[in-house]
C-alpha cells in the first residue's frame, strides 16, 4: 500500500498541475476576451466594421460585439447581428432598442413598434425606452399613445421637459391640450409649461397654467421670477403685474397702484419686479429704516453724504401699470432733518425710458414735520408702464453739497374720477 501511494503521487502531482495550468490559462482567456470585447465595443472608440467583423469571427458568442457590428453594419446584415445579440442575451432591452431602430429604418414600423414594446417589458422603468418609444409613434401619428409615453419620460427626467413640449407642439399643430398632457403635475414642470407657452406668443395660456400652482410653491421657486420678467418684457406688463400682485398678496383685497407704499413689507430679492427697487447712490444712504414713520413702524430713509452736485435719478422706484389716458393724483409724506441744500427732493413719475411725466414741488426746508408732496397728472396715451421715483436735481451744473436727513412714507397712487 504504502508503494502504491508511493507510485501515484508524483502522477497525482502532474495531474494537479496540469488542471491548474488548463485553468490558469482559461481564466487568462477570459481575462484577454473580456478587455478585447470591452475595448471594442466602448462607444467612445472609433472601431471600422472590418475590425469587428474579425472579432466575431473570433468571439461570435459575444452578445456585445454582435450588437456593436450591427449597430455600425450596412441595413443588409444589420438586422441579423441584432437578432443574433438578443438570441445570446435576449434580456438586455438595449438590444431590442437597436432592432427596433432597424426595423423602423426598413419600413418596418410596426415591428420596431413590438420591439421597443418587449424592451419595455423587460425594462419598464428605463426612459431610453420611452423615449424611443414616444417618438416612434409620434411618427406612424399615433399622437394620443406618444403623448402617454412621453408624460413618462418628463415624469422621470425634467431635463426632457423642454425639448419635449416642443416636439409635441409642432406635432400637434400648436394644441394647448397636448402640451399640458405630457406635463406631470409638480409645481417646476407646471412652470416649465407655462414658460414654454410665453414664448409661443400665448401670454393668457401661460397666465392660466401658471394660477394652477399652488402660491407657496410658486414662490420658492426661482423660476417664478423668470417667469415675470418674461411676461413683462413681452409687453404684458398689466397680466405681469396681476401675476405678481396675486403672488405678493392673498389677502384678496383691492389691489393699489402703489404696492407697499409704507414700506411695511419686506422686499423679496430676486422677486421685486414691482415693488420698490433701490439701487446704490453715489450721494446718498438710502434704506428702508424703522425709528420714523407717518405711519406703521417703517419708511424710507434717505442720507445725504454731502458730495456735491447731488443727483438722486432713479435709485428709488417703484414700477406700476396706469391706464392710458385716465388722470392719477400721487402723494406721500415726507420729513426732513438737518438738510441743507438748495433744492429739496422730489417724487415724480417717469416712463421706463427716464421721460419726465410729471414731478412734485420739492420738499419744504422750512418745515419740522410731515409735510405732504402731491402730483395729479394724466397718463400718457402709450402702452407702456410707469416709475413712481424719488428725484433730486441740481438747479445748475454745479451747486453746493447737500447733507441731512430726509424720510418718505405712505406713497398712494389714486385714480381721480373726471366729470363729464
Amino acid at each position: 500500500m504504502f508503494f502504491e501511494l508511493s507510485i501515484n503521487k508524483p502522477a497525482a502531482k502532474a495531474v494537479l498541475a496540469l488542471v491548474v495550468s488548463c485553468l490558469c490559462a482559461m481564466l487568462s482567456y477570459a481575462i484577454i476576451s473580456n478587455f478585447i470585447v470591452s475595448a471594442l465595443t466602448d462607444e467612445r472608440a472609433n472601431v471600422s466594421r472590418d475590425t469587428l467583423r474579425s472579432a466575431v469571427r473570433y468571439f461570435p458568442n459575444s452578445a456585445r460585439l454582435n450588437a456593436r457590428l450591427a449597430a455600425a453594419s450596412e441595413m443588409a446584415d444589420a438586422e441579423a447581428y441584432a437578432l443574433q445579440a438578443i438570441n445570446l442575451s435576449p434580456h438586455n432591452y438595449t438590444f431590442h432598442i437597436l432592432l427596433a431602430t432597424i426595423k423602423e429604418s426598413n419600413g418596418e414600423a410596426q415591428a420596431a413598434e413590438a420591439s421597443l414594446r418587449e424592451a419595455l417589458r423587460l425594462a419598464p422603468n428605463k426612459t431610453e425606452a420611452h423615449w424611443q418609444l414616444a417618438n416612434l409613434l409620434l411618427r406612424t401619428g399615433k399622437l394620443g399613445q406618444a403623448v402617454s409615453e412621453f408624460r413618462v419620460v418628463c415624469a422621470a427626467n425634467q431635463k426632457l421637459l423642454p425639448v419635449t413640449l416642443a416636439i409635441v407642439w409642432r406635432a400637434s399643430g400648436g394644441k394647448l391640450e397636448a402640451v399640458e398632457a405630457v406635463t406631470a403635475s409638480d409645481a417646476k414642470s407646471k412652470l416649465a409649461l407655462a414658460g414654454f407657452l410665453l414664448k409661443q406668443s400665448r401670454a393668457d395660456d401661460a397666465a392660466n397654467v401658471f394660477n394652477q400652482i399652488e402660491r407657496k410653491a410658486r414662490l420658492a421657486l426661482p423660476e417664478t421670477s423668470e417667469f415675470i420678467n418674461a411676461l413683462a418684457g413681452s409687453d404684458r406688463l398689466e397680466l405681469a403685474r396681476k401675476l405678481w400682485v396675486d403672488l405678493a398678496s392673498d389677502d384678496g383685497k383691492e389691489r393699489p397702484f402703489i404696492w407697499n407704499g409704507s414700506f411695511e413689507s419686506d422686499i423679496v430679492k430676486g422677486f421685486a419686479q414691482f415693488n420698490w427697487t433701490i439701487d446704490r447712490s453715489d450721494y446718498a444712504k438710502i434704506k428702508i429704516s424703522a425709528g420714523q414713520a407717518h405711519s406703521g413702524s417703517r419708511a424710507l430713509r434717505v442720507d445725504f453724504t454731502g458730495r456735491d452736485t447731488t443727483r438722486l435719478t432713479n435709485e428709488i422706484r417703484q414700477l406700476t401699470v396706469l391706464n392710458s389716458g385716465a388722470r392719477y393724483l400721487l402723494e406721500c409724506y415726507a420729513k426732513a432733518e438737518k438738510l441743507v441744500t438748495t433744492e429739496g427732493p422730489r417724487i415724480a413719475v417717469t416712463t421706463r425710458a427716464g421721460d419726465l411725466i410729471a414731478v412734485s414741488e420739492p420738499v419744504d426746508l422750512a418745515q419740522t414735520g410731515w409735510q405732504q408732496l402731491a402730483i395729479e397728472f394724466t397718463a400718457p396715451q402709450i402702452p407702456d408702464a410707469f416709475y413712481v421715483t424719488v428725484k433730486r436735481k441740481s438747479k445748475f451744473s454745479y451747486d453746493e453739497p447737500t447733507t441731512g436727513t430726509v424720510w418718505f412714507d405712505d406713497f398712494t397712487l389714486t385714480e381721480v374720477k373726471q366729470s363729464r
